[in-house]
């Protein structure tokens, strides 16, 4: 009975750990786009306060498991938030 078990847990792992790999085979996480998902409502024609929750998946095989989450918030009658510019890639 026990073997039977571990071979089924050997199994399930086995696929997860497949899966995450060809998942993210080939994923560039590091030249992924910064701009908005636009799924946060306009704020110029939002003027009401906003509260968001976002969840995200993490980087390689963590990601099979966990999520990266955060707080996105507006005042009301707030204004547009400004992202800084990104700074140049290292060595240029």
């Amino acid at each position: 009975m026990r073997r039977r078990v571990a071979a089924v847990v050997a199994l399930v792992l086995a696929t997860l750990a497949g899966c995450a790999a060809l998942e993210r085979a080939g994923d560039r996480w590091r030249e992924a786009r910064r701009d908005s998902s636009a799924q946060a409502p306009e704020p110029s024609s939002t003027p009401e306060a906003v509260i968001q929750i976002y969840a995200a998946r993490t980087v390689g095989w963590r990601g099979v498991f966990g999520v990266h989450s955060w707080i996105a918030t507006k005042s009301g009658g707030a204004a547009p938030a400004r992202r800084p510019p990104r700074p140049p890639p290292r060595g240029e």
